[in-house]
């Protein structure tokens, strides 16, 4: 039988020199930040961290055992960090990169992952009823498009992570008015939510993006609005949920880049085009009669009689305001009848416009509606859905004429076709653009009309939107 050796003190000190260098290297190792731990799985990291420090112990321990008298580091030994880690390791721009490939404005479900760090990749769904945004803050453009961002789209209430949002403009001046309207409202957005940005000084920031942090029931959610050309985008990270806990400062930094990237690169002009030398137009304001109810709403607030001119809508002809008596009808568009708008409330004015110096030639009117309550906003959200309701609805009038719509190529706008047979033959199309404005509690909706035999507007269909969209950028200055 080989002989035991016996041990010694000399042993004794060995092992313990060991284990003091081990722990002083094990102490050098900050440990992940308890939040993202509970909120990302760091504990499966840990319990690694751990298991690779028990380990090194017991190596250490065996070793002295058999007598090593060198202390060193095995370089095949894989060796703990001394830096925070994070839960999932940061996208590589290669990767995103592949992604902005695959074209669309707003951020995409594998974006929302690879930026917060999700364990799959979300769902974006169109939001199938628009109730505003967080803050309620009043919509500074022609809304293109609201998403939902969904973990299963067959439980979207339950597993809601965000929504995102898309805002057009006749020009980049206004785009960037636009999301200095969105960033005013979120600085004024009550409690118990109190957003706070996070400025470059927290948080790398590009140029064009801006970001917020708030709290609600113990948990971070985030807002980031972002601008680039025509558009402008809204997002918002919820609070009280997966993503909104995973969501880290700069993880919510990097959506709100990747949204001002996706804007830039399909979110239309950013900056004039050439050979335009014009200012972007802005609201003037006019002295205009106004028909309506008493105190009658001022023409300030509607947009300026000779802005309605263009090569297209007026043919070059000036454009003028005419008295357009109404006969106490707040009517204005095809399908609306006097028992709908008496169910609406609130004060209106109407001014009807002229082409040309005739009494007649009317093309066009515009309806402002003042909601002058506590609520405002809400009413005005409830008589955009309630119109948008009535003109896709369609109607037949008493003596058989049918109007049809189809929606325009953003939210609010439609063209209205109405096949006459009452008295006369031939078709008539109606042009409508429904839009909040600036003042608080106003919503403006403005018409115009052409016929199958050359009356009033005969442009296109695309023609007729985009003189919708250029007149409504200019109500939603009032």
């Amino acid at each position: 039988m080989p002989d035991i050796e016996t041990w010694t003190p000399e042993d004794d000190a060995l092992v313990r020199k060991a284990l003091d260098s081990l722990r002083a290297d094990s102490d050098t190792v900050e440990l992940a930040d308890p939040r993202l731990v509970r909120a990302r799985g760091e504990g499966r990291r840990r319990r690694t961290l751990l298991s690779w420090t028990a380990g090194a112990a017991a190596a250490a321990i065996v070793a002295a055992t058999v007598g090593y008298a060198a202390m060193g580091r095995d370089e095949a030994t894989p060796v703990p960090p001394a830096t925070r880690t994070a839960t999932a390791p940061a996208p590589t721009t290669t990767q995103l990169d592949d992604l902005l490939k695959t074209r669309s404005v707003l951020p995409l479900g594998e974006e929302w992952q690879r930026t917060l760090g999700l364990r799959a990749a979300p769902v974006v769904q169109a939001q199938p009823a628009y109730e505003g945004n967080l803050c309620q803050t009043l919509e500074p453009g022609t809304r293109a498009e609201t998403q939902r961002v969904v973990a299963d789209p067959a439980q979207p209430d339950e597993t809601f992570l965000g929504v995102q949002t898309r805002y057009t403009f006749a020009t980049e001046a206004m785009a960037k008015a636009g999301a200095e309207t969105l960033g005013d409202g979120i600085a004024s957005c009550a409690a118990p939510v109190s957003p706070r940005e996070r400025t470059s000084a927290d948080v790398a920031i590009a140029e064009g993006a801006r970001l917020w942090s708030y709290t609600k029931d113990g948990q971070t959610g985030w807002l980031g609005v972002a601008q680039a050309g025509t558009s402008v985008a809204w997002l918002e990270v919820a609070a009280g949920t997966p993503a909104g806990q995973a969501a880290a400062e700069p993880d919510a930094a990097r959506l709100v880049t990747r949204a001002l990237e996706r804007l830039r690169a399909y979110g239309g002009p950013s900056g004039p085009k050439p050979g335009i030398t014009t200012p972007p137009p802005r609201a003037l304001d006019e002295n205009m009669p106004v028909v309506g109810v008493e105190p009658l709403i001022p023409s300030s607030l509607f947009v300026a009689a000779s802005q309605w001119a263009s090569p297209a809508l007026s043919r070059g002809q000036k454009t003028y305001a005419g008295p357009g008596a109404q006969e106490g009808s707040a009517s204005i568009v095809e399908c609306e009848t006097e028992e709908f708008q008496a169910g609406v409330g609130g004060r209106y004015g109407i001014v009807s416009i002229r082409a040309g110096s005739g009494d007649a030639n009317y093309i066009g009117k515009q309806r402002v509606r003042l909601f002058e309550d506590v609520q405002g906003y809400e009413l005005v959200q409830a008589d955009l859905a309630r119109l948008d309701d009535l003109i896709m609805k369609g109607c037949t009038s008493p003596g058989g004429n049918r109007t049809t719509a189809k929606p325009g190529p953003v939210q609010g706008t439609y063209l209205l076709t109405t096949a006459v047979v009452d008295e006369a033959t031939g078709t008539l199309y109606q042009w409508v653009g429904v839009t909040g404005m600036q003042t608080e509690g106003a919503i403006s909706t403005i018409v115009f009309h052409g016929t199958s035999d050359g009356q009033g507007f005969t442009g296109t269909d695309q023609e007729g939107f985009a003189e919708l969209l250029r007149l409504m950028d200019l109500a939603r200055q009032k």
